[in-house]
């Protein structure tokens, strides 16, 4: 399926049937005809295609062949995989080939090799993605949830501007614009910082081009969108806007640090995503750590008390389901969709840190018991369901997985542990450690982590490691550890001292994994097969394998 089709989809999905509205208590999906074009035009039309267009278009709606998955669970959960924080050991859409590395070296120099056919990730990569692999091409998924997500924002910004809105028609509009440019600039995130070309499409309809631009143009692209994202809700009234967003962002998904956001918050929400992409990816090879600094700082990144876009699991399963819809309620049992991994284990004070107390326990054995899917590294651990019940000084441990419904809260855009953990890398690499370790102990305080304060002391490993080692902690399960391991040099140098537990169970603390992932993914084949780059684009394979 190529992007033309994926337009299509668009089309019948969002305007005819992808959208649901607000009730008291949850999501309400009973009416798959809503809105219909016409009613599309009225002031509840626009809210409930901006509602649909975002929570069942870009989340919830791709079905193609035999997948069918919430982004939150299966394309996130390759970027979990490849960063090293999970494994599986199912085979669906080559996941478990996508993420072995190629090459396990432990303490007595033995070496795994990866025992797949082909031996590489580049390997498969290049036999797989094609247009006649259809629906089992890995490479897919977030292009196509991010297009359709994109597409539909497209929609949105005409529709609005025929829109037969009452009362405060300019405050209305400009809400409805700032949610649609920022989840333009969303949309484009997820592609520019995955894939190493895309295209920037900001036509309605089932218009394309060939135009492929690199990863850096296209993030350049979204943070264009997050500026005019936040322009747009300066420009709207605080009361219109406030309003038409209490009526855009489903109710189960306005609670916890979920809810309506002011312009203010929006801004904060805008600039730390655009820290994030420039974090992820660096033009220079270095992220400008300044820029970072300053886009995170407190009163300009999301501060603290900040409303931020979250999404909450309800009995029907609207936006994810609690058991299976996101990629941590599938590590929280004893035998795991996916397991937690023993390099992510490894980040954790695992002796003094609660954090790791109240969500993790050991297996009965090691998992899996064999290795026969093509796994060459198991783990002792799985994560607990609710946690263990743990607090410190009153504050209650952070729990990382739920299967209840309701329970775990989803981060679906940038969050403030996250804004707090870029301002302390900055920080660190511009020589301010202690400033850093400000916030990470900030950061264990919030957690009920039980940590004793690093700030004014001098710790036991460098500052920018336990920044890292934290930045692993807080990032997991969100799609950004794969980023973080490519910019880190991970993917190409590998991880040295890496606790591993070999096929026939061994425990090894001094591992060499050698990952060899490919950087930025090549355009899928399905794209390319119907919509060839046009003369002058930029290459659609990443050219550094040939």
């Amino acid at each position: 399926m190529n992007m033309k089709h994926i337009k299509k989809i668009i089309i019948l999905l969002v305007l005819f049937a992808g959208v649901f509205t607000s009730c008291k208590k949850q999501l309400d999906v009973k009416n798959p005809n809503s809105p219909t074009p016409p009613s599309a035009l009225t002031d509840l039309g626009i809210i409930q295609l901006a509602q649909g267009s975002v929570y069942v278009t870009g989340f919830h709606g791709l079905k193609y062949g035999g997948f069918y998955g919430n982004f939150w669970n299966d394309p996130n959960a390759y970027n979990e995989l490849m960063g090293d924080v999970i494994g599986v050991e199912a085979a669906n859409q080559y996941i478990n080939q996508l993420s072995t590395p190629d090459k396990v070296t432990y303490g007595d120099g033995s070496v795994q090799l990866n025992p797949q056919s082909p031996p590489t990730q580049v390997a498969l990569i290049r036999i797989i993605n094609t247009n006649a692999n259809a629906s089992n091409n890995p490479l897919y998924y977030m292009w196509a949830y991010s297009y359709q997500l994109n597409k539909a924002m497209n929609n949105l910004l005409i529709i609005v501007n025929n829109a037969a809105v009452t009362g405060d028609t300019a405050s209305k509009r400009n809400t409805i614009r700032a949610w649609a440019y920022f989840w333009k600039g969303f949309a484009y995130s997820n592609l520019g910082s995955q894939y190493y070309a895309a295209i920037i499409d900001n036509t309605g309809g089932q218009t394309t081009n060939g135009d492929y631009l690199t990863h850096d143009k296209i993030i350049a692209e979204a943070n264009a969108n997050f500026d005019k994202s936040a322009a747009a809700a300066s420009a709207a009234a605080p009361a219109v806007f406030a309003s038409e967003l209490g009526q855009i962002i489903p109710n189960i998904c306005q609670v916890g640090n979920g809810g309506v956001l002011d312009a203010t918050m929006w801004q904060h929400n805008c600039n730390t995503m655009k820290a994030r992409n420039i974090l992820e990816n660096p033009s220079t090879g270095t992220p400008d750590w300044a820029t970072i600094a300053s886009l995170t700082a407190a009163g300009t990144g999301i501060s603290a008390g900040d409303k931020e876009f979250v999404a909450y699991s309800n009995p029907t399963g609207d936006i994810y389901g609690a058991n299976g819809g996101n990629i941590a309620s599938l590590a929280t049992t004893t035998n795991p969709g996916y397991w937690v991994t023993e390099r992510f284990i490894q980040e954790f004070d695992t002796v003094n840190d609660l954090r790791f107390k109240n969500n993790f326990l050991p297996l009965p054995s090691f998992y899996p018991g064999d290795f026969t899917r093509g796994t060459i590294v198991g783990t002792r651990y799985y994560m607990v369901p609710e946690g263990n019940g743990l607090s410190s000084n009153g504050t209650a441990t952070v729990v990382y997985g739920s299967i209840t419904p309701g329970a775990y809260e989803l981060k679906i855009a940038a969050f403030y542990e996250e804004n707090l953990i870029m301002q302390a890398e900055a920080q660190a690499n511009l020589g301010n450690n202690d400033a850093a370790l400000k916030i990470i102990d900030q950061l264990h305080d919030m957690q009920g982590s039980g940590l004793a304060h690093l700030a004014g002391t001098t710790p036991a490993l460098p500052v920018l490691e336990i920044v890292r080692r934290e930045r692993r902690i807080q990032m997991a399960f969100s799609g950004m550890s794969f980023y973080d391991a490519r910019r880190w040099g991970v993917l190409a140098n590998g991880r040295s001292n890496a606790v591993a537990i070999d096929a026939n169970g061994k425990l090894w603390t001094n591992a060499l994994i050698n990952y060899n992932y490919m950087d930025y993914w090549d355009v899928p084949g399905n794209e390319t097969a119907y919509n060839p780059a046009a003369a002058g684009s930029a290459a659609v394979l990443n050219p550094k394998y040939p």
